[in-house]
């Protein structure tokens, strides 16, 4: 625990004496924190906490310091750095290429004909892991069907689907690639609304410009 030496304008106390007297190390895991403060060693709970930083600023640290008579942090402000536009533009398709990704996490929707309402079911394409990966896993099942469709099998039941909610749904194999391409053009689809926002990101010159980048930022990628 951090104590402060009220003695010597609250600084970090690392030892030294006190009102002339020296205290052991760890002294605070013995003492009440009154008694601390009765020493002129303030625990950091027993400071007031600073205030929220206003806006436009930053702070590089902390002190504590005596206001309206009570020990109280006080935040080293500093003017937070205007980025120029070629940073903007950096961070804002960094943004965009985030959104886009996030979309695709969200999972594939479909309606496989349930009666519930909304009756479509979420075909899930999670972040990959060493124990799965959902887009390979699809991308195999979609190899596969195309093969039963080849093999002029396409009518036979077979395509499994498990969805977001621990649904099994078992189609023809033609539907099922069916589902399968309409997926794959789905996330073709997310790809080209992000290059298209970096473009328009690259092509901004001003920040007025990349204030509208930004702003269109959560539009056109689909339900």
């Amino acid at each position: 625990m951090t104590l402060y030496n009220s003695t010597a304008g609250f600084s970090e106390w690392k030892g030294e004496p006190v009102n002339g007297l020296l205290h052991p190390a760890g002294i605070e895991q013995s003492a009440t924190q009154a008694a601390l403060i009765a020493l002129g060693l303030y625990p950091a709970a027993a400071i007031l906490s600073a205030d929220p930083l206003p806006l436009g600023k930053q702070a590089t640290g902390t002190v504590v310091q005596l206001v309206n008579g009570n020990p109280k942090f006080v935040n080293i402000l500093v003017d937070i750095p205007v980025p120029t536009i070629e940073q903007r533009r950096e961070i804002i398709k960094e943004q965009i290429k985030a959104q886009g990704l996030a979309v695709r996490r969200g999972g594939f929707k479909w309606n496989f004909g349930t009666p519930e309402s909304p009756n479509v079911q979420v075909l899930q394409l999670r972040a990959p892991t060493p124990d799965n990966d959902d887009e390979k896993n699809w991308g195999i099942s979609l190899s596969g069907y195309t093969v039963m469709v080849m093999l002029g099998l396409g009518s036979q039941p077979g395509a499994k689907f498990r969805t977001e909610a621990n649904q099994t749904f078992t189609v023809t194999y033609q539907d099922g690639l069916n589902i399968l391409l309409s997926m794959q053009g789905w996330a073709s689809g997310l790809f080209n609304v992000s290059w298209a926002k970096q473009e328009a990101a690259d092509a901004a010159n001003t920040h007025a410009e990349l204030d509208a980048v930004l702003a269109d930022l959560p539009n056109g990628w689909g339900a």
